[in-house]
């Protein structure tokens, strides 16, 4: 199972319909955008700092 859906089921009372998930990684295989996509949940913006990529996830 992909650890972003391993996130979101162990937080599934707190992650609801609209709300935002701050993800970061410093993964740059990290595909999160192609997940986003086929999950049905919209990508709202990523960015870099340094090392470390943010991506900001509302949950279908």
């Amino acid at each position: 199972m992909n650890p972003v859906n391993n996130i979101i089921q162990k937080n599934n009372g707190h992650f609801r319909a609209g709300k935002v998930l701050e993800m970061q990684t410093t993964d740059t295989k990290s595909d999160l955008t192609a997940w986003a996509k086929a999950t049905g949940h919209e990508l709202i913006d990523c960015k870099e700092e340094g090392s470390t990529f943010i991506f900001y996830i509302q949950k279908s």
